[in-house]
């Protein structure tokens, strides 16, 4: 009986998970403060690029993500730091540690993302600028 109140065509979807939080950027992307949850490095990293290109909402919200990502392979790695590189199973076979697949896609999502975000192009000239 308890099972068919669970059932998914019983259970009444929200909008919303209730741990997420709209996040509303100012008008000035100049002006944004670096989300808290990351990591110092990350928020450096995330003025310098705010403060030195002028971007968008969605590509603000790009560069969180992959500031995200960025940590989460930070985190990985001093895992795998501090307990190795290969992990014995129960069975006594040695493993490459999980940690090394969530590095390893951490660091393809920053790539992706930072790339996405085109921030190594550089600016074109302004209109009065005319080529020779």
């Amino acid at each position: 009986m308890a099972a068919a109140a669970l059932h998914p065509s019983r259970v009444r979807l929200t909008s919303r998970a209730p741990f997420s939080k709209p996040v509303f950027w100012p008008r000035d992307m100049s002006r944004s403060v670096a989300p808290r949850h990351l990591s110092s490095a990350a928020r450096r990293l995330f003025t310098d690029v705010v403060r030195g290109y002028a971007l968008e909402a969605h590509h603000v919200a790009l560069l969180v993500k992959a500031l995200e990502a960025f940590d989460r392979a930070e985190q990985a790695r001093v895992l795998i730091d501090a307990e190795g590189l290969i992990v014995r199973s129960r069975l006594g076979e040695a493993r490459p540690h999980p940690a090394v697949a969530v590095e390893r896609d951490s660091r393809a999502a920053f790539g992706t993302l930072m790339k996405l975000l085109a921030l190594d192009v550089e600016a074109p000239s302004s209109p009065s600028q005319k080529r020779r």
